[in-house]
């Protein structure tokens, strides 16, 4: 039995490392655990907790080796290719500026809803910048209800937006649709205008803070998410800026790696884990990060991750010429294509297991004997299998997470 003991307002507490499991403890069993002052009673609920705790393994494995997490349920349209923006760390404003056009949009949506047993279905837009192609978001969703209605399914949306092309008719139709929304802004001002530039080079950061006050003023609740690069290694600064300044409910962040930006080095690593660190004791909890607060959130539940995410089980990523990938990072990588729109579906499927096992085979190898690898499920697939660079700081991020947990927050 791995364990991790934490004191929290006075409270204790261990988790169990295997299975997830969080237990508050009194003095007494506290005491057995970390003075060796043996209690016959706590001997006796030790043992009946190691019963319940491999009770639920079981159940885990059991629910991971189910045909059912396979199915679909969260199809990623790759709407377009085009961006108004030209961030410095990204690889789409090098590709060709084209767009999905509303037949393989309506072959694509067909193909999920007419095959997958899942009853719900979340449908993401994601770019380069999707609401450059508005008009194709509006008719797509238009046309799943039509097709939730003929599959009998329940439909859900979503969009990850750089939030500068947006107006009045755009923010009332997202809110109407009940999208969930995420806007990429990567913080201050001078930091988003470095990074996040306008094609041209103007700064995009007036625009964005507009649009974020014209959303928030007809919806309470709204997260923006930032990519940290080793250039500007300023969260807390950013953490504030979003919460004081843009006033929205929650951020995550992620890192922007090699080859896409400079290699970290070890001091730029510790500079960026020291200041997770201590925005982590803020008081305001909407200063922790949405990663950190993730991670939480997994263990407080008892969620026994066994597989990182949805890559290649629940999400689908359909490109702008029909090719299936495992989720939108993996979108263009042809050695992690799953197939095609209208393809056998037992044919999709078993490629979207032999993707899985892939998967598995390299968390084993990677992560194996680590301690927190039910908690995590193994990390980012795609920092898994590819050349990313910023795998060590995501793990290290995540153990940060588990180290610094709080309890009842």
């Amino acid at each position: 039995m791995k364990y991790k003991l934490y004191q929290n307002n006075k409270r204790k507490y261990l988790l169990d490392l295997d299975s997830v499991t969080l237990v508050e403890l009194d003095e007494i069993a506290y005491s057995h655990l970390t003075e060796n002052k043996k209690n016959k009673d706590v001997e006796k609920d030790i043992k009946t907790l190691k019963n319940i705790i491999n009770k639920k393994i079981k159940e885990s494995e059991k629910f991971y080796n189910s045909d059912i997490i396979f199915e679909p349920s969260n199809i990623i349209l790759n709407i377009t290719k085009a961006c108004n923006l030209e961030c410095i760390y990204c690889y789409a404003h090098k590709e060709k500026p084209e767009s999905m056009n509303m037949k393989l949009i309506k072959e694509s949506l067909e193909y999920i809803f007419s095959n997958t047993k899942k009853k719900k279905i979340t449908i993401t837009f994601f770019g380069g910048e999707p609401l450059l192609e508005f008009k194709k978001i509006k008719e797509s969703v238009a046309l799943s209800k039509k097709l939730g209605k003929k599959y009998n399914k329940k439909i859900g949306y979503s969009i990850t937006t750089n939030g500068t092309i947006m107006d009045k008719e755009i923010i009332d139709f997202l809110i109407k649709e009940n999208f969930s929304l995420t806007l990429s802004i990567d913080g201050c001002e001078y930091i988003q205008n470095f990074q996040r530039p306008f094609v041209g080079g103007k700064g995009s950061y007036e625009k964005i803070a507009e649009n974020i006050e014209l959303i928030l003023e007809k919806r309470k609740k709204l997260n923006v998410r930032a990519t940290v690069t080793n250039q500007k290694i300023e969260i807390k600064k950013i953490a504030e800026h979003f919460i004081k300044e843009l006033n929205v409910g929650g951020y995550s962040f992620a890192i922007a790696s090699y080859p896409y930006t400079k290699k970290w080095t070890e001091k730029e690593k510790k500079k960026l884990y020291k200041e997770v660190e201590e925005i982590i004791e803020e008081k305001d909890k909407r200063f922790i990060p949405l990663n950190i607060s993730g991670v939480w959130e997994t263990i407080k539940k008892g969620e026994i991750k066994k597989y990182p995410c949805g890559a290649g089980l629940g999400i689908v990523s359909i490109d702008i010429d029909g090719k299936i990938y495992p989720c939108q990072r993996f979108t263009g990588e042809k050695d992690y294509e799953l197939g095609e729109v209208g393809m056998q579906w037992e044919e999709f499927i078993n490629y979207k297991k032999e993707f899985y096992k892939k998967v598995v085979k390299k968390i084993e190898e990677d992560c194996g004997l680590c301690e927190l690898r039910n908690i995590c499920g193994g990390g980012c697939p795609y920092e898994l299998l590819t050349k990313s660079k910023s795998r060590s700081i995501s793990c290290n991020l995540t153990k940060i997470g588990v180290e610094k947990l709080k309890v009842g927050r």
